[in-house]
């Protein structure tokens, strides 16, 4: 019996099946120059790592950041020090 595909993979294939219906439409019916594609393809690349790379840099230093002693969120449940000469 024949397992899913991964709904991953399968929007990988079909985004990759309509990009290149786009491609091959534009060349072929909308007489669009082929180095014009090219370039579109290569900036389209340029685009993604460059958006990539400070996504990286910006996840680890997220990450960084919330290694240290911790928000102020962590010490809600923590009573005052005025609070705690009261009990005394």
């Amino acid at each position: 019996m024949l397992k899913p595909i991964d709904p991953l993979i399968r929007r990988l294939i079909s985004g990759t099946l309509f990009a290149v219906a786009f491609v091959w439409l534009a060349v072929s019916h909308f007489n669009v120059d082929p180095e014009v594609i090219r370039v579109l393809f290569i900036f389209s690349i340029v685009f993604v790592v460059g958006l990539a790379i400070p996504g990286l840099i910006g996840a680890f230093l997220l990450r960084w950041f919330r290694r240290g002693s911790g928000g102020m969120l962590d010490h809600l449940d923590e009573p005052h020090e005025e609070d705690k000469r009261d009990e005394d």
